[in-house]
């Protein structure tokens, strides 16, 4: 991993496209439209994709387009979900550097730049992002700090994090593409419906180095009632499938580009079997036992047979025989602050590191 000091990029004025879909978001719309084009040391433009919404959203992503020529409306005449709209914007985002930006979300000022120094700096990074903040009715005010440094890992160094803790560590609005290597790994999934991002960054990650931007913020990210994270996507058990399939999609079509596919599908299954372990943990932690139990179990024994040798293996099933003889006794959690500080030190690391 490359540690150093930013600093400015060559280009004097970079082309950034952004890949924008919308579906029933008219009321976002604004917003994220905004913190795109007041974006400082930029060219910029955004293909807007509204995916046959029955709101205002088509009427709003028009006005917007009336009112600045950097912005392009395309109107789906049927719906055919984010996948295919995203993959559409996709292909009008001409620029050298890319933004999938989703329309309730935003960018903070200054990020296009930031995120494009590194690399232009760096001609070898195909992804770069940085720290992201959450919010719920408006963006945070104010500029956020500077940057303090970059990293740079090697693709193979970023994948190998991603093998032992295999869960999607980049939330979307603060992620940077650079175009030729969208060109060269393609765009998102339909097989992939939740993890489509995390496929993609994991195929980048094949294609050259990865970036981070410490020290800022680079995407701000909205939690509303209506996302899709809080809505199709929700559940654990759903979660674990689809990093599953992305890291399936990853060997599946990027095997020739890893230096050591074998050993690393082979370090993925295994922590994906944790992983499974760990969720069935945090369920009986809870106050389960709870239906999705039994298919975590065999997605684990699927991934890894000799999870079942593992001392978190023995102490689920423990605690699930003692589940149906006694519920009271089904909650002693042995393992439960332990699990609690690794969770805790995890979210640091990935707060600082973005790992």
């Amino acid at each position: 991993m490359i540690i150093e000091r930013p600093r400015s990029g060559s280009v004097e004025r970079p082309h950034v496209s952004v890949a924008m879909t919308c579906y029933n978001y008219g009321r976002f719309l604004p917003v994220a439209v905004s913190s795109v084009l007041t974006q400082v040391g930029v060219e910029t433009d955004i293909t807007i994709v509204d995916d046959c919404s029955t709101d205002d959203s088509l009427d709003v992503a028009n006005d917007l387009a009336a009112g600045d020529h950097r912005v392009r409306v395309i109107s789906l005449p049927r719906n055919v979900g984010h996948i295919r709209a995203t993959n559409e914007a996709f292909a009008h985002a001409g620029g050298p550097y890319v933004v999938k930006l989703d329309a309730d979300d935003a960018l903070p000022p200054g990020s296009m730049r930031r995120a494009v120094d590194l690399m232009a700096c760096h001609p070898e990074v195909t992804l770069a992002y940085g720290p992201v903040r959450t919010f719920s009715e408006s963006p945070p005010a104010g500029d956020p700090a500077a940057p303090s440094r970059w990293l740079v890992w090697g693709g193979e160094e970023w994948l190998s994090s991603r093998f032992r803790r295999p869960h999607n560590t980049i939330r979307q609005p603060e992620a940077m593409m650079r175009r030729d290597a969208i060109d060269e790994v393609g765009g998102l999934r339909d097989e992939i419906q939740a993890a489509s991002d995390f496929a993609m960054w994991l195929r980048l990650a094949t294609a050259g180095s990865v970036g981070y931007v410490v020290g800022t913020t680079q995407g701000y990210y909205r939690i509303h009632g209506a996302s899709l994270q809080q809505t199709v996507h929700a559940g654990l058990l759903f979660d674990l499938q689809q990093r599953i399939l992305a890291l399936d999609n990853l060997f599946d079509e990027r095997w020739a580009h890893l230096a050591n596919p074998t050993a690393a599908r082979a370090r993925v299954r295994r922590a994906l079997a944790r992983d499974a372990v760990r969720i069935v943990a945090t369920t009986l932690d809870e106050g389960g036992p709870d239906d999705s139990i039994p298919e975590l179990l065999t997605i684990a024994r699927h991934q890894d047979p000799s999870v079942v040798n593992a001392p978190s293996w023995r102490a689920v099933q423990w605690r699930l025989k003692v589940a149906t003889r006694h519920d009271l006794a089904a909650r002693v959690v042995p393992g439960a602050a332990a699990r609690n500080i690794q969770d805790r030190v995890l979210r640091q690391r990935w707060k600082r590191f973005g790992v």
